[in-house]
């Protein structure tokens, strides 16, 4: 209580302090914006043509597949590409073999674009590196939030019309900073490239809001183009924060290697009354199950590339070598070599087949074991098949054996 006297000594004044509520204090988000630092792969897979299908359900990282049998992703912002290993096949955009970064440090406003145009027709692609200093909102209540800003880059080719490559937006908030990279590919065709980076959300023109946006530089990179013919590949990249900084495990299931196998079959049919046939085989007897009749086909080990797990497989791995190179480089294995699983050479594979008392043919070999059996009455032929993954040379000889 406050006592005031005036003049007049016998009056006296008094006051008393009013009540008050307590203040609230402002809470600010803690900054959740983090560069993107990502991992960039390539993996050979294997030499020699694939047969392919690999899907985002095929390839995993630490075990778990980029894609679920319904669709959805484990994994966000994966970008993978498979090249089958064939002679001809493309290379792939991303495996960089000349950059050259040019700094540039423009404000981008929703009023003012950037555009520039590119005429070196080396080129495969831009990146563009952005820069936020600061992204946040003050609410009216003092506290201190995220913000969002959409931004597009388009491309424009040959001084044709505008093609949108890319929309997206920045969503968080940083007091310190935060800085992303979009690489633009170049399409093959065309002699100038024009690109325009446009921000689209409005600016704010408040000190309540950090939504400042900058192009810090922009890089021509010219990739090395190595299309690595005759050899599988996967390129993979991913943002590596999804793993603590560190690099998964990657592992893949394509459909493997295709194999040569004779355009031209000797057949022999079973089915006559009183038939006997006799057969040189080169390298595999196979014994189909695709005619409702027995047959017994023999392969000669050239000819058309299909994909099959039989044990003529193995006769691509004697005689081939290295894909798309003569047979005497590569695994170099001898072609003299006979293992158990009968990798015989020319002409030192005799299979008779005969009729017997049932009317069922039976095959045998009078060298080695055909890998056929008769599974009883009406039933086809069945074969054994060979699925193996070949790495190291000696690996290599040690599977034939």
């Amino acid at each position: 209580m406050a006592f005031f006297y005036g003049r007049d000594m016998a009056k006296t004044i008094t006051g008393r302090k009013g009540g008050s509520s307590s203040s609230r204090t402002p809470v600010e988000q803690p900054d959740d914006l983090q560069s993107v630092a990502k991992a960039k792969i390539l993996m050979v897979l294997g030499e020699g043509e694939f047969a392919g299908g690999l899907t985002a359900r095929d390839i995993y990282l630490d075990g778990t597949p980029l894609q679920n049998a319904d669709g959805s992703e484990n994994f966000s912002g994966v970008v993978w590409e498979f090249r089958p290993g064939t002679q001809a096949q493309d290379y792939i955009q991303g495996i960089p073999g000349t950059e050259n970064e040019i700094s540039v440090g423009t404000e981008i406003s929703s009023e003012t674009s950037w555009t520039h145009t590119f005429a070196n027709t080396q080129l495969s692609a831009v990146r563009l590196r952005l820069k936020w200093p600061s992204l946040f909102k003050q609410q009216d209540n003092g506290d201190l939030v995220g913000y969002s800003i959409n931004y597009v880059v388009e491309l424009q080719m040959d001084g044709g019309s505008w093609q949108q490559v890319l929309d997206t937006n920045v969503t968080g908030k940083t007091t310190s900073g935060y800085e992303r990279s979009h690489r633009i590919d170049l399409p093959k065709a065309g002699s100038t490239w024009t690109i325009r980076l446009r921000k689209i959300t409005a600016d704010a023109n408040s000190a309540k809001i950090g939504d400042t946006m900058t192009l810090q530089s922009y890089t021509e990179v010219i990739d090395a183009k190595l299309r690595y013919p005759n050899t599988a590949l996967l390129y993979i990249e991913f943002d590596s924060s999804q793993f603590n900084g560190s690099i998964p495990q990657i592992a893949c299931e394509p459909r493997g290697r295709v194999i040569r196998v004779s355009g031209n079959t000797i057949t022999i049919d079973f089915l006559r009354p009183n038939a006997t046939g006799t057969a040189y085989v080169y390298f595999f007897s196979i014994f189909p199950q695709t005619k409702p009749d027995y047959g017994l086909a023999v392969w000669d080990a050239s000819g058309t590339l299909i994909l099959t797990n039989e044990t003529r497989t193995l006769s691509d791995v004697v005689t081939l070598g290295t894909a798309g190179v003569d047979a005497s480089s590569g695994y170099n294995i001898n072609t003299t070599l006979a293992g158990k699983w009968a990798c015989m050479p020319a002409m030192l594979g005799l299979i008779t087949g005969v009729i017997s008392a049932g009317g069922q043919p039976q095959p045998y070999s009078a060298i080695y074991k055909s890998m056929a059996k008769l599974e009883g009455s009406n039933t086809r032929i069945s074969k054994m098949t060979c699925c193996t993954w070949l790495e190291l040379q000696n690996l290599s000889h040690e599977q034939l054996d």
